[in-house]
C-alpha cells in the first residue's frame, strides 16, 4: 500500500534530525545510509533514527530528498556503537522538565506580591485617583 517510507536521520552532530524518503523497506532504525545534503547534493553518511509511513505535516512532500542507498562498511564505522533508540530516548527524557521544578513554578505564581508604596503612588498619578 505504501511505496514510500520516510526516515529521520542524524549526522552525528547536534540533536537535529532530518527527514528523507526511501523506497527501500530494508532501511530500519540504526541503519547507516548515504543521503544528499544541501543545494549541491553532497553525499554524506547518516544514521536512521526513525522510520515512518506518513510524511511530516510541516514540510512539503515534494521538497523531501531521497535516500541514495545503505552505506558500506567504511561509512558505517563512523556510527559504530551508536544505538539511536537509546539516544533518542535520552534526548526525549532530557527535554521533559523535572516535576519538582514545575511544582516550584506553580507555587511562585500563586504567591501574592503586594504593591510597594512607589508603585501605588505611580498608579495613583497615572489614573488620577
Amino acid at each position: 500500500m505504501f511505496g514510500t517510507w520516510y526516515v529521520t536521520v542524524w549526522f552525528g552532530k547536534g540533536r537535529r534530525l532530518y527527514t528523507y524518503k526511501t523506497g527501500d523497506r530494508s532501511v530500519d532504525v540504526n541503519t547507516v545510509v548515504l543521503v544528499p545534503v544541501g543545494e549541491a547534493g553532497e553525499v554524506k553518511p547518516a544514521i536512521v533514527s526513525g522510520v515512518y509511513r506518513l510524511p511530516p505535516t510541516d514540510f512539503p512532500k515534494n521538497r523531501i530528498k531521497t535516500v541514495i542507498c545503505a552505506a558500506g562498511t567504511k561509512d558505517s564505522m563512523i556510527f559504530e556503537g551508536i544505538d539511536m533508540r537509546r539516544l533518542t530516548a535520552a534526548w526525549n527524557t532530557s527535554e521533559k522538565p523535572d516535576r519538582s521544578s514545575i511544582r516550584q513554578q506553580k507555587k511562585q505564581k500563586k504567591a501574592f506580591q503586594p504593591y510597594t508604596l512607589e508603585e501605588m503612588m505611580f498608579y495613583d498619578d497615572l489614573f488620577g485617583d
